[in-house]
């Protein structure tokens, strides 16, 4: 019986930390790290392992993934940085369909998004990532 119960209180407290690491992932994807400038002209931000990278040619911007907050705070700080809007953005090159780099597009209005074929029902969520394991 004391198996059973020791059982359980370990159980409860991984139920208790995977809660917490959750919540913890759904807070931290909204806070980008500071941005950095790796080439002139273009800049990184990530988000809990995600990352947002930005062009700016002439007025106009370009992005490569748009991160995994919907809110797109990632991209905002990319867009500080070149001194533009979220109106200059022209394209998004998504360079897969997972939600960590796709979830920021939904609020950019009217811009393309460009992306492999195949990544394109995973993106709309037509298909479950694991539908697509071990397909080339």
């Amino acid at each position: 019986m004391r198996a059973i119960k020791n059982l359980f209180v370990l159980l409860l407290i991984v139920a208790v930390l995977a809660v917490i690491g959750g919540i913890a992932l759904r807070v931290a994807r909204g806070k980008p790290s500071g941005v950095e400038e790796i080439k002139q002209g273009i800049v990184v931000a990530s988000s809990v392992s995600s990352y947002v990278y930005g062009a700016k040619v002439g007025n106009k911007v370009i992005l490569f993934d748009a991160g995994a907050d919907p809110a797109g705070s990632p991209i905002d700080a990319v867009l500080g940085w070149l001194h533009a809007s979220r109106s200059d953005i022209t394209d998004v090159f998504a360079t897969h369909g997972h939600g960590d780099h796709t979830a920021g597009v939904s609020g950019l209005g009217k811009v393309r998004l460009r992306m492999g074929a195949g990544d394109l029902a995973l993106a709309e969520k037509k298909v479950a990532p694991e539908a697509l394991a071990g397909k080339a």
